[in-house]
């Protein structure tokens, strides 16, 4: 259940934070009557804003706090110079193994096989 909580949570904030303009836009159609009153184009009714200005200003206001965020990211980035120094090192110590060889003087081929490459009659 835990994981299934916070599964979802991560998606919304994943999706809040892709479709942020689009949230944005939404709130506009949801709300017009607020962005009208704040319209800076009250005295043009022939352009028909209808508070789009604003929306436009939150839009790029959204888009102004993305670019300083991406700017601190990039501040923030440590950079690895050496994987010695990022990942735990591990020490190995050298193992001394005794071991004999026997050769043999029997062919290489175990006994009952047989020992010619088998080719299919052909036809005359």
């Amino acid at each position: 259940m835990f994981r299934f909580v916070t599964a979802i949570f991560l998606l919304i904030a994943f999706a809040a934070q892709t479709f942020s303009q689009a949230v944005i836009v939404l709130d506009y159609y949801a709300n017009r009557t607020s962005f009208a009153k704040h319209c800076e184009n009250k005295a043009i009714p022939r352009m028909h804003c209808n508070g789009k200005c604003q929306m436009m200003k939150k839009i790029k206001e959204q888009e102004k706090q993305e670019q300083q965020n991406q700017e601190q990211k990039l501040e923030n980035k440590n950079e690895v110079v050496s994987s010695r120094s990022f990942f735990a090192s591990l020490q190995f110590h050298e193992m001394v193994v005794n071991t004999s060889f026997n050769v043999s003087s029997k062919p290489a081929f175990p006994d009952g096989q047989p020992r010619d490459i088998f080719h299919p009659p052909a036809l005359v």
